[in-house]
């Protein structure tokens, strides 16, 4: 689809929209619009509905290429999900063997104290046996018992409890050692634990990633062929060169007389500037058009060009828009126009004292029919920039002399 038909279509420009025609009427009946739209004979014939169509078919591939960009950005973010998911289970894997080997060295030093608190305690028990298998007896109460005196007796107690002090405290202390490395190995599994529980949980949330990322994939390939689908329907309507160049201008009424010429009227008219050519002719005079090209509007003022309308017309590497003003109605005409076709009828709407057709013409250097189109399209300017009284400059966009372009002179009466 050109982007001009697109553009008009999107504007209103375009006359003869199809009415009724949906998005959803293309979408449920896609093979009944496509073969009516795929020959250039039925293009032809049903201009508005097939230009909607292939509209349809542009916004549809359209919609499908940027599905598959966003999909693209969703399986992007995935992936980053997933590489941030590994390089945070690869920094629990370092945690968890950080753990593991603080929890080897606990449970060696409670080995170790353990194995201390045996060791005192067999000391000491050895101790007390070996003295009572010298003496024979209990060689604490002899020693406290030999006292000389009182004193000394409270003396030697103390001295006893004393000793049975220091071993009890040697004893305790490492139970309390023993008990606190029993705490710190309990809390480095726990630690453990939960390091293991959030790797599986890690691990879990990369299987289901990447499910995620697959059905994602298979989406984006469904868009794609959707995609290359509606390319294919687009290549099969046939548009090339609706639109055909004409090779010259005819002239749009050819009868009556040339009651004014470009740039002013005539002195017995009050002279002043005057932009285009007044054809004379009896009110409902058909207007024909001057070249095959489309048309881009009518309008209706209650003064200056009263009814009035826009034609465009590409010939060779220049296109030409023509002005008409003081219609007394339209033709009903398709999107585009044929060279010869009736595109409206002389009147005396707006400023005007008698029925004629006013016509301006404008030259557009080297651009063609789409871009002078798509220009229209953005500013809807019957002038093209220029203004009402400037003449513009021929290297770009200017006026021309509508008698010179026809040959035609002040007062003459046209054959017609």
């Amino acid at each position: 689809m050109k982007k001009w038909l697109s553009k008009l279509l999107i504007m209103g420009i375009i006359v003869g929209m199809p009415v009724g025609v949906s998005a959803n009427d293309f979408s449920g009946n896609m093979a009944h619009y496509q073969e009516l739209c795929n020959r250039r004979s039925s293009f032809q014939a049903n201009l508005s509905t097939c230009t909607a169509f292939e509209n349809f078919l542009r916004s549809e591939r359209d919609a499908a290429r940027q599905a598959r960009v966003d999909i693209q950005g969703q399986i992007n973010q995935i992936n980053n999900d997933i590489t941030a998911l590994v390089n945070a289970i690869q920094q629990n894997e370092i945690l968890i063997e950080q753990k593991r080997q603080e929890i080897a060295q606990t449970e060696e030093q409670i080995r170790i104290t353990e194995q201390q608190i045996l060791e005192l305690e067999q000391e000491i028990a050895g101790r007390i046996a070996l003295a009572q298998e010298f003496h024979n007896d209990n060689m604490l109460i002899d020693f406290v018992m030999s006292a000389d005196s009182l004193e000394q007796f409270f003396i030697k107690m103390e001295g006893v409890q004393a000793i049975n002090r220091s071993n009890n405290q040697a004893v305790n202390d490492l139970n309390d050692l023993t008990l606190s490395l029993e705490q710190k190995r309990a809390t480095l599994q726990s630690e453990t634990i939960a390091l293991e529980q959030l790797q599986q949980q890690q691990n879990q949330m990369i299987i289901d990633l990447r499910s995620r990322e697959v059905q994602l994939f298979e989406q984006m390939q469904a868009e794609q062929r959707r995609q290359a689908q509606f390319n294919t329907n687009l290549q099969n309507i046939n548009i090339n060169d609706i639109i055909a160049s004409s090779n010259g201008l005819t002239i749009p009424v050819n009868t009556g007389w040339i009651s004014s010429i470009a740039w002013f009227y005539p002195a017995s008219f009050g002279g002043g500037w005057h932009p285009g050519l007044d054809i004379a002719a009896n009110t409902g005079t058909p207007i024909t058009s001057p070249a095959n090209g489309v048309l881009l509007m009518t309008g209706s003022v209650g003064g200056g060009y009263g009814n009035h309308m826009v034609t465009a017309h590409q010939i060779g590497n220049d296109t030409y828009t023509f002005l008409y003003g003081h219609l007394s109605r339209f033709a009903r005409v398709g999107d585009t126009i044929q060279q010869g076709q009736t595109i409206g009828f002389v009147g005396s709407t707006g400023f005007s004292t008698g029925p004629h057709l006013h016509l301006e013409i404008f030259r557009h250097r080297n651009q063609s029919l789409e871009q002078v189109i798509n220009t229209f399209a953005a500013n809807r300017d019957i002038w093209f920039g220029l203004g009402y009284t400037s003449r513009g400059n021929c290297a770009t966009v200017c006026r021309l002399a509508p008698h010179e372009t026809f040959g035609l002179r002040f007062g003459q009466r046209l054959p017609g």
